[in-house]
């Protein structure tokens, strides 16, 4: 079971399609959310994912200060430039890199596929930090 937490709530998730039901919320005239996935009881491994309409950029963190990572687009840029995101909401935006900007369909794809295991997901291409 995850832990969900958005902009606004925290919510467990057993199943997938709860799942991409919350991940679908976006708020105000930007559409963006962010959220945090991590299994229910354990701060890690973590997935985070910056929305901002139909753009993402995940962040995966294996443990407390041990690797962690972001998402990348494997040179099929999604978005012609960096795009903004926010941490939380009314916050200042965080500008993310083109390079890391996938798909909100893809970034559901790596949630479910976490869901399963709670490891990083392997769908999607990711760069060490």
């Amino acid at each position: 079971m995850l832990q969900i937490t958005d902009f606004r709530e925290a919510q467990s998730v057993a199943d997938g399609q709860a799942l991409i039901h919350l991940l679908k919320k976006r708020y105000g005239n930007d559409e963006v959310n962010k959220f945090d996935l991590n299994e229910v009881g354990k701060a890690y491994p973590w997935l985070s994912i910056h929305v901002r309409s139909n753009l993402a950029v995940l962040h995966y963190f294996e443990s407390e200060g041990g690797d962690f990572c972001i998402s990348s687009s494997g040179g099929n840029a999604v978005a012609n430039e960096d795009t903004e995101f926010f941490e939380s909401e009314g916050a200042e935006a965080v500008s993310l890199p083109q390079s890391a900007i996938v798909s909100s369909d893809e970034a559901i794809k790596a949630a479910l596929e976490f869901l399963g295991g709670c490891k990083r997901p392997e769908c999607i291409e990711w760069l060490d930090l």
